[in-house]
């Protein structure tokens, strides 16, 4: 079973990334080593339960090099790569999406690197 984790952009102050766990009690959220959560502002990113190939955790958001030297953003929700018939996929879930807006499926993830992420690195995204 996949560890359910989070991390959070914190926009305001600055800008920082926080990590921490989801854990569901009588309905409520309650998030731990989170500090300052109530009343922020929060973009929540999941854990995809992968690592790159350095062993890093690949969460939503993160900007992943290939071997290729392309770089993709790590997306969640529904996703079509319009490709032709031969090589069509779509689904809903993790996906990895290009700076041209091209999709690929998440399958070769763990065989690339995280360089950045699109809050604390937006520059590796332009050019």
């Amino acid at each position: 079973m996949r560890e359910i984790k989070f991390r959070a952009w914190r926009g305001e102050d600055g800008g920082c990334m926080e990590y921490g766990h989801y854990v569901a009690d009588s309905g409520s959220i309650n998030w731990f080593n989170l500090s300052d959560a109530v009343g922020k502002k929060l973009i929540l990113m999941q854990y995809t339960g992968f690592r790159d190939r350095d062993g890093k955790e690949i969460y939503e958001g993160d900007i992943q090099k290939q071997h290729s030297g392309h770089c993709f953003v790590v997306r969640f929700g529904e996703w079509d790569n319009n490709g032709d018939q031969e090589t069509r996929a779509e689904g809903i879930g993790f996906y990895l999406e290009s700076k041209n807006g091209d999709i690929e499926g998440f399958a070769e993830a763990s065989l690339s690197l995280v360089i950045g992420n699109i809050y604390e690195n937006p520059e590796l995204l332009k050019g």
